[in-house]
């Protein structure tokens, strides 16, 4: 059985999917925190929270660059 879906791309809407996902060693390099910073910040709110993928946890890239760039900002 196939199932198709319809996007439709007028609406110049972004895809709400992330570009690309990141690991947790990823995310410490990008970001120069420590694995307790980071889980830190997270229960803090301070950190966007990964999300479950195939049993591993992963970050979407477009949230963690957002986040550095809003550390650059401030």
């Amino acid at each position: 059985m196939t199932v198709e879906t319809q996007v439709d791309i007028s609406a110049n809407v972004p895809c709400p999917c992330p570009d690309k996902f990141l690991k947790k060693d990823d995310v410490l390099e990008a970001t120069a925190l420590s694995k307790s910073a980071l889980y830190h910040r997270i229960q803090t709110k301070d950190f966007p929270k990964p999300v479950k993928l195939g049993g591993a946890s992963v970050w979407s890239e477009k949230a963690v660059q957002a986040w550095i760039t809003s550390k650059l900002i401030h």
